[in-house]
């Protein structure tokens, strides 16, 4: 076939557009995958960040002090980079900058690129830190204690990683070691080289050290959200259910059937460490199955109707019905003496920048859905929570607390109990959200941000053992007894250096010896 010339400018001109369409993709797509911001792009999401913070943002509404904070370190980012900054860096900035509001309820959203992990796990016992590999036993059993990682103090790493995280949830056990595995993030953060290779400096505590280097890893371990049954215990004293989504008892007949199944049980163990949804089906169930009618008669008047109340922050992005997904109505739908107890409970509470929320919600006590009077019924319930234990899942942890046949084991809620508000960054495309409202208990006090403390402190980011689990809760569930009497010596494993393999104790993440 012979080309002329006008078939040649065709040609030319075809693979032009193509080329064009090429350049046109990458440009609209590159927001996406840049790998570095400019200085102007910088300003531009960060002077985003600020206004989207300081208009809808409920805990900068409660302390200015917060978003003036974070204004400061707004200025300090863009004078200590005039010309550009990572992509990566400039994420871990804007997650420090969210950490200063000290709302539980802050995370974001962003493309991203292979990051070095630490390639063990971390333990805490007592002022010691244990490292363990995948399968949870020690790297080194002479030398179980790290101490330094790439040379430097493991009380630095963790000053640092702490930046990171809301001053609320600083205590949280599994928290930190989140962000301490955060390893080439943390280096970037302390100005130290980022390699494959990280190198650990172990001990036994008394005069013996050793120097390890392992290979960094970019895949994160699975998390331990389970809770580990031997293969041949059958244990008919004890139903244990793992919950992840509130609302398939709504929609799913054979999940509440499997639910009402286990109350039969003189023990239920429901495990809520990763629930999600805002359906308050499981909290009437539970009310009705545990709670008793002395709850919520004349020892508890303030929370005799109304559970708690809510504001959100004043804004004309924000409508009216902002809050009924999370079960909070507007006064007017309430009958007469709710609303008086509305008006109570409202004129109680003193912000000091009310003018910066909108008009009071509600939400109904569960104890107006019908409590069960049968006061023969023994079976008891534990509640396996943490710091992920979110949103209706935090009210079910806050109304069980004082019940006397229920126990809260593992960590301390986060205090998550407010509606999410999200924005985009175009520069950086990074998604990030914060809390846009707040509550309060029926007594007036600030429920957002506090959390539920349980009555037996475990780790969550631990595998518990099915028979040390059910043992604890039969030991410790008496009433009248002080429940956390036994928390130092059931909750701690115990390492003796002398000989280490001979002295572990039994204990919840080990199966007991016969």
């Amino acid at each position: 076939m012979k080309f002329g010339f006008k078939e040649i400018v065709n040609t030319f001109g075809l693979c032009l557009l193509i080329s064009t369409l090429q350049l046109a993709h990458l440009t609209l797509a590159s927001t996406e995958y840049k790998v570095s911001l400019r200085h102007r792009e910088m300003r531009q999401d960060l002077n985003i960040l600020v206004d989207e913070i300081r208009q809808h943002s409920a805990f900068s509404g409660l302390d200015s002090a917060r978003l003036k904070n974070i204004e400061r370190a707004v200025d300090s980012i863009l004078y200590r980079y005039p010309i550009n900054i990572t992509s990566d860096k400039f994420k871990a900035e804007v997650l420090k900058l969210i950490a200063m509001l000290n709302d539980p309820g802050t995370s974001i959203n962003a493309h991203i690129q292979p990051s070095g992990i630490l390639p063990l796990r971390l333990r805490p016992l007592g002022d010691t830190w244990l490292a363990l590999n995948e399968d949870e036993q020690l790297l080194d059993p002479e030398h179980p204690y790290i101490t330094h990682i790439d040379g430097i103090p493991l009380s630095r790493w963790i000053d640092v990683s702490l930046r990171f995280v809301p001053h609320s949830l600083r205590l949280s056990t599994s928290q930190q070691i989140q962000w301490l595995s955060q390893l080439d993030m943390l280096r970037a953060e302390m100005g130290l080289p980022v390699t494959d290779e990280v190198r650990l400096s172990l001990t036994d505590n008394l005069d013996s050290n050793i120097q390890m280097r392992l290979a960094v890893q970019t895949d994160a371990w699975p998390k331990d959200t389970l809770i580990i049954k031997d293969p041949l215990d059958i244990e008919s004293s004890a139903a244990l259910i793992n919950i992840t989504d509130l609302t398939r008892f709504d929609t799913d007949p054979l999940a509440l059937k499997e639910l009402q199944l286990a109350f039969t049980y003189p023990l239920t163990i429901l495990d809520l460490r990763a629930v999600t949804g805002n359906s308050d089906r499981l909290l009437k169930l539970l009310v009705s199955e545990f709670a008793g009618p002395e709850q919520f008669s004349g020892n508890d008047e303030a929370s005799r109707y109304l559970m708690a109340l809510s504001q959100y922050r004043r804004s004309t992005d924000f409508k009216g019905d902002l809050l009924r997904p999370l079960n909070f109505l507007p006064f007017d739908e309430f009958n007469f003496f709710e609303q008086i107890q509305f008006s109570d409970i409202s004129q109680t509470i003193n912000n000091e920048n009310a003018a910066r929320f909108g008009h009071w919600y509600a939400r109904r006590s569960p104890a107006m859905s019908g409590v069960n009077t049968n006061k023969s019924k023994v079976h008891r319930l534990a509640l396996v929570i943490g710091p992920e234990c979110r949103e209706e899942c935090e009210w079910i942890a806050y109304v069980a607390k004082n019940w006397p046949r229920v126990t809260l084991i593992g960590e301390k809620t986060s205090g998550d109990l407010g509606k999410r508000y999200s924005f985009n960054l175009p520069q950086s495309n990074i998604e990030v959200r914060v809390t846009a409202s707040i509550a309060y208990s029926a007594r007036g006090e600030l429920l957002s941000g506090k959390g539920t403390h349980p009555d037996i402190k475990l780790p969550i980011n631990e595998t518990i053992h099915w028979q040390g689990l059910v043992t604890l809760l039969t030991q410790e569930g008496r009433p009248g007894e002080n429940r956390q009497a036994t928390v130092p010596e059931l909750s701690l494993k115990q390492v003796e250096t002398a000989d280490w393999k001979r002295s572990v104790s039994n204990n919840l993440w080990s199966p007991s010896t016969p």
